[in-house]
């Protein structure tokens, strides 16, 4: 297995300790990390990096991040990289206090620096524009929106992950752990959380993998 990495590290919003870890538990799982190269194509059989180099490949996984919905470019106004509208402090539109824009959408700068585009920051958006908006209809003035980071996590592979909360830093076995239970905690139902755990269990003690295929039956032509 190959890793291609545009930048120079591996999950650039954990601390260096547990990038190095991260970098060294890959490895020593055979896989090869490439830093500072992009991919320009892709074929049935190989993929194409931007130096000309090639890697034979049957299988290809892309994760080059996300981007503002295409309704940004219909705002006319200058947008930030990633397609973003840059917002007021309440998330407000600048000279639309009416309109509010929350998620990949919004582009916030807190501490210096701009928000991440992750689920933790669009769903805290998303509230407070709610609460924004009833203010608003009160004749309060709204709130303005501070990011509250809980942490990051990452899983590297069975007994392996890394995590980063409020100063903590945990990796290998006790992080895999956390992420599990957080996983779990944030499932709905009971039903579901004992369907899960009982399944990851058995996976764990027995190895097995489910196999996954997404398959499309093409329509029958007389």
């Amino acid at each position: 297995m190959v890793v291609v990495e545009a930048f120079d590290r591996l999950l650039a919003a954990m601390p260096a300790q547990l990038q190095t870890y991260t970098l060294e538990k890959l490895r020593s799982m055979g896989v090869e990390v490439l830093f500072n190269a992009r991919v320009v194509d892709a074929e049935p059989e190989r993929v194409i990096l931007h130096d000309g180099a090639i890697i034979p490949a049957h299988t290809l996984f892309w994760s080059a991040g996300v981007k503002g919905a295409p309704l940004a470019e219909a705002l006319d106004i200058p947008l930030k990289p990633g397609g973003r509208v840059p917002v007021e402090a309440d998330l407000s539109l600048p000279g639309h206090p009416e309109v509010f824009i929350v998620g990949d959408m919004a582009y916030l700068e807190q501490d210096g620096s701009p928000l991440p585009m992750i689920a933790p920051v669009a769903m805290q958006m998303g509230i407070h524009a709610g609460k924004a908006i009833k203010c608003r209809e009160q004749g309060q003035p709204a709130p303005l929106f501070r990011y509250f980071d809980k942490g990051n996590m990452a899983t590297i592979g069975k007994s392996a992950a890394v995590a980063v909360t409020q100063g903590m830093k945990l990796k290998g076995y006790p992080a895999w752990i956390a992420w599990l239970l957080l996983h779990l905690y944030y499932l709905i139902g009971f039903r579901n959380r004992v369907v899960v755990m009982l399944n990851w269990i058995w996976y764990y003690w027995f190895h097995e993998r489910q196999v996954r295929l997404i398959t499309e039956q093409e329509s029958m032509r007389q």
